[in-house]
């Protein structure tokens, strides 16, 4: 199979907290992305400024950020698709804490032919200790 090119999208808001270790999680993959398309939603917090400090860090890892107050979760989403350049693209949350080989395996799986998407195990991490959080 030839070598595929991968996006990550990345739909957000007030991520502040847990952007930047995202980020990491994604520059730390076995097979790294091509570019990351993060639609932040309003953030009111330092969200963007978390995701402008970890581009540096990325390279050449591509980040780019679109701010998108208005759009609901779907349209957010479509806009970082539109925009990514990969031929493949994988979908994570602010929240999420993907595995150092979760790129790698999912662009594995669709080396077989009757495979078009893969889904993955995310391990989301709670933004708040309360029962309601956890």
């Amino acid at each position: 199979m030839p070598e595929r090119s991968v996006s990550v999208v990345v739909p957000c808001r007030n991520e502040e907290a847990y952007i930047g270790r995202l980020l990491d999680a994604i520059g730390a993959q076995a097979l790294r992305p091509d570019d990351i398309v993060i639609v932040d939603g309003g953030s009111t917090d330092d969200t963007l400024g978390v995701i402008s400090a970890a581009s540096s860090r990325l390279a050449p890892i591509v980040v780019r950020r679109i701010v998108a107050p208005d759009d609901r979760l779907p349209t957010a989403i479509n806009r970082a698709v539109r925009e990514a350049r990969g031929d493949v693209i994988v979908r994570l949350d602010g929240h999420s804490s993907p595995p150092p080989d979760y790129i790698a395996r999912a662009v594995a799986h669709l080396a077989d032919p009757k495979v078009g998407v893969v889904g993955g195990i995310w391990q989301i991490v709670p933004g708040d200790t309360t029962p309601m959080g956890e």
